[in-house]
């Protein structure tokens, strides 16, 4: 593993698990499930980061390039986990979308900001 993949999956599963925790917990299901929802999601956002950041670092605005496509994937990724979250509780599928989304843009960004201020290539 480089050092982009150690910090992007790394942070993403420290942060992954406060913003999930902090998540699960104003949704009303508990710091644990949020948590580990939250930093299982966060692994696979930083994975993600991890191999977008040398493909962005060839544009002019790299950082900025690097925290919007973290955005976009956290949106995404969240949208589906917080989708089977919700299921899994047997809570309204929508309820776990709505919380999924605006945790995992937070997570995305969150990460990807961590990871282009930590790496020199990004």
């Amino acid at each position: 593993m480089s050092e982009l993949d150690t910090t992007a999956v790394g942070s993403g599963i420290a942060l992954g698990a406060g913003v999930g925790g902090t998540a699960g917990t104003l949704a009303g299901q508990g710091v644990a499930l949020g948590a580990g929802f939250g930093a299982g999601t966060g692994i696979v956002i930083g994975a993600f980061i991890a191999r977008l950041a040398p493909r962005i670092a060839s544009s002019d605005r790299q950082r900025l390039s690097l925290i919007a496509s973290g955005l976009v994937i956290g949106i995404l990724l969240g949208a589906i986990v917080g989708a089977i979250a919700a299921w899994g509780v047997g809570e309204t599928t929508m309820s776990g979308v709505q919380v999924g989304t605006i945790s995992g843009g937070v997570l995305g960004v969150l990460i990807a900001t961590v990871t282009a201020l930590g790496s020199h290539s990004a």
